[in-house]
Order: structure tokens, then sequence, then C-alpha cells
């Protein structure tokens, strides 16, 4: 069963939006929806867990969700206009999601990855300024 606690990393994946979403991608995304930064291990096990169960693939380094995550998402939305109350939404939908994982060849970011891509984050955060 997965944790619900893996709906930020969903939620940061979805709101990349069907182009898909790289590490900093994700990071720009979940700090948008949360005001924090993923932990590392909060990333690297949330995105192992969803890719194991379906719910998000990973393909040339950038991340989309699936057709059943974003048909859930796009009703969410549809009922509820709110970022923080559709997130509840896909909290409460994930938390009661139980299958078996799904996914062969799944592997886990390293932590070499993940502070590249936090560097990248941080360093261009105010570029836009």
């Amino acid at each position: 069963m997965i944790k619900s606690l893996d709906s930020w990393v969903l939620l940061s994946v979805l709101m990349c939006g069907r182009k898909s979403g790289t590490l900093r991608d994700l990071l720009a995304t979940g700090d948008y929806a949360n005001h924090a930064v993923f932990p590392y291990e909060r990333l690297r096990d949330g995105l192992y867990g969803l890719e194991r169960a379906g719910l998000i693939v990973c393909k040339e380094g950038r991340y989309r969700a699936s057709p059943r995550a974003t048909r859930f998402w796009r009703e969410a939305q549809s009922r509820e206009r709110r970022l923080l109350k559709a997130w509840g939404l896909l909290d409460q939908w994930l938390g009661k999601q139980n299958m078996l994982p799904v996914a062969a060849n799944v592997r886990r970011i390293t932590k070499k990855m993940y502070d590249e891509a936090v560097k990248d984050y941080l360093d261009n955060f105010y570029a836009g300024e």
C-alpha cells in the first residue's frame, strides 16, 4: 500500500503537466505547493514507490503521471479549484490505493542527482526577478 505522504511527490509530478518534469522541475513545483524543498529521502522514496505502483513514469530523466493518476487529478480539480483542497482530495485517493507493485526496472534517484537538481533550482530561483 502506498503511503499517503507520497501525495506531495505525486502532486509535484502532476503539476509538471503533460510535458513531464525533471528533478529540478519537481523541486520547483513541490516548493510552490508546500513552500519547502523536498528532503532527499522523501523525494527518492516517493518517486520509487509511485513508479513501482504505476502512478508515475520516468523516461529519459523526466517524470510524468500515469493516465490513471492524471484522470483522478482532473476530477479533483473540477470539484475543487483551490490547490490545497484539491491536494487533500489527492491525498485521500492515494491513501486508498491498494495495489501490488507493477513496474520493473525502477531505479531510485541518487544523492548526487538530488544535490545537482537542488543546486540548479536554488541557483536559479531568483533568476526571473
